[in-house]
């Protein structure tokens, strides 16, 4: 009995550290320098603007204007379903996608710039 009660006791603390951790914005987040800040070490964060080769993406192409761009950005994620835009200026953009059953966050950032 003592050692189903230490694994729930365990678990319920791994559930509270996940929940406390998923709800914080992350502090690597925007632009600094007219650049998306550094890649975190993650293996899942990926950016078009990184050294990296192993993190780095191309980047998402323009359609259209700098408005038209960003409009079709926005449509995606709403048709993609459960993102949400966190905040937008005239050439950032920093959404969230949560998981549908465990409810994990994931951040995507869109930074653009129109090139002459």
């Amino acid at each position: 009995m003592k050692a189903i009660l230490i694994i729930a006791a365990f678990i319920a603390a791994v559930v509270a550290f996940m929940a406390v951790k998923n709800a914080q914005r992350p502090s690597h987040l925007g632009v600094i320098d007219g650049q998306l800040a550094p890649v975190p070490k993650t293996p899942n964060a990926v950016s078009s603007q990184t050294d990296d080769p192993e993190k780095r993406v191309a980047p998402f192409p323009f359609k259209g204007d700098l408005e038209s761009t960003k409009a079709s950005i926005k449509q995606t994620l709403q048709a993609y379903g459960n993102m949400a835009v966190m905040s937008e200026t005239d050439e950032h953009l920093h959404a969230v996608k949560t998981t549908p059953v465990l409810r994990f966050k994931d951040d995507l950032e869109f930074y653009s710039l129109e090139m002459d």
